[in-house]
């Protein structure tokens, strides 16, 4: 049976289809973009590689520039070889993970940086492995640690900006801090621990300020207030 005009021109009841039944309630062929699943048009989500838009979930419509369509796929346009992204025929602008861009518009497996997964160029490293940031040609540590120029771990300095000093907590840990804690003086850049006996505060590792409970400071160090007084536990010599 022959469509009248009238038929022709009706919309098909199906959403995003694009050729449907002579009842207009089947659909046959969805629009581009969709995919046809139980007689509904269902907007696909496009996993082609280069890609721009997808006719179905297996077939590409239209590629990316410098990318041509061949039975559904998309087949790079660019002869520089290990090249992702070609600005046109001849010329590359981002190469493949593992390779950079030189001077003589090659792509080549030049990067040399340490622990770098992409690089810019031969002394440039735009993505580090996991742990590490990109900083100028290397990758250090990331660093979480206030203060800190660099890092031996995540929460660990090693080494403090201008100004403050490496203290180390009780885990271990190397914080920065603009002045030493209680029971440390500074050395250089570093906190160290007082080795004084019985000293709780001291401004060198020989020279004690303060002594703790039952110590009295004397020349510098601590004595016990039991050599003074036997059995005294608190003295003020």
């Amino acid at each position: 049976m022959s469509l009248n005009f009238r038929q022709c021109n009706r919309k098909c009841l199906v959403s995003n289809c694009r050729k449907c039944s002579e009842t207009l309630d089947v659909c046959h062929l969805c629009e581009i973009g969709f995919t046809l699943v139980n007689n509904t048009c269902r907007r696909d989500i496009c996993r082609i590689d280069n890609c721009l838009l997808c006719a179905s979930s297996s077939a590409c419509a239209t590629c990316y520039p410098t990318f041509r369509l061949e039975r559904g796929r998309c087949i790079s346009n660019c002869s520089i070889s290990n090249c992702l992204f070609c600005s046109n025929e001849t010329q590359c602008s981002v190469c493949r993970i593992g390779f950079s861009l030189n001077s003589s518009n090659i792509c080549s497996p030049v990067c040399s940086i340490s622990s770098c997964l992409l690089c810019a160029n031969s002394s440039s490293c735009l993505i580090c492995a996991e742990g590490l940031t990109p900083s100028t040609n290397i990758c250090k540590t990331r660093c979480a640690v206030p203060n800190c120029d660099s890092c031996e771990t995540f929460d660990s300095c090693t080494t403090c900006s201008s100004g403050y000093t490496r203290a180390v907590d009780n885990f271990g840990r190397a914080f920065c801090r603009s002045s030493c804690p209680m029971g440390q003086y500074r050395s250089n850049s570093s906190c160290l621990a007082c080795s004084i006996n019985g000293c709780m505060a001291c401004s060198s590792a020989t020279t004690c300020t303060a002594c703790r409970a039952s110590f009295y400071l004397n020349n510098s160090s601590c004595n016990t207030c039991s050599s003074l007084h036997p059995n005294c536990l608190i003295c003020d010599a």
